[in-house]
């Protein structure tokens, strides 16, 4: 016998995933959607990252198991808020998730929508 709706009593612990990682900026573009061309509405901006330190504890001594991985963050502010940000030299991390899910076939996907990100000098 096969059960349904299993995955609505999983639940996903971004904070604990996300810990203390900092990620390298890769992209920064705009976040738009809607149904078609026609009708795009500008949302915020998505940042494109590679986790260069991968602050979860995965448990059984496991370490930087997502070190390199790439990440896009969907983040509540306009592109304007990123004109210092320069790809590959801008260290950044999450501190608050207004939004974060798990899909894909295998379950290996991330989502995540922030209200902002903070830049590590």
């Amino acid at each position: 016998m096969s059960l349904k709706k299993l995955n609505k009593f999983q639940k996903f612990d971004v904070n604990a995933f996300l810990g203390e990682s900092q990620f390298l900026l890769t992209k920064i573009e705009e976040w738009k959607s809607g149904e078609d061309a026609d009708h795009l509405q500008l949302l915020g901006t998505k940042v494109t990252g590679v986790i260069a330190v991968d602050g979860a504890d995965y448990g059984d001594d496991l370490r930087n198991v997502n070190r390199g991985e790439s990440l896009t963050i969907k983040v509540e502010q306009p592109l304007s808020a990123f004109e210092s940000w320069k790809p590959f030299s801008t260290i950044f991390q999450i501190n608050e998730v207004t939004r974060a899910s798990v899909y894909g076939d295998f379950r290996n996907k991330l989502s995540v929508t922030v209200p902002s990100l903070e830049r590590i000098k």
